[in-house]
């Protein structure tokens, strides 16, 4: 999902997602945009997959998502 989001991503985080981002921008909290939850959810998958593989684990897929 984080390397090919749906376009109804930021409905679909907020609907089922038990995370809400709002960034602060320009000094005040902001509700966070579709762009804030793509880089969220490629960030998870980096550290994450750096957990597994520092764990010696190795899930479906991982290759693809590694940023080597």
């Amino acid at each position: 999902m984080a390397e090919d989001p749906p376009p109804d991503l930021l409905s679909l985080m907020q609907q089922y997602g038990a995370v809400h981002l709002y960034p602060l921008r320009k000094k005040a909290r902001t509700p966070g945009t579709r762009a804030d939850y793509v880089e969220w959810l490629r960030q998870r998958v980096h550290e994450f997959t750096e957990i597994a593989q520092a764990e010696g684990l190795k899930a479906p897929g991982v290759d693809d998502l590694r940023e080597d």
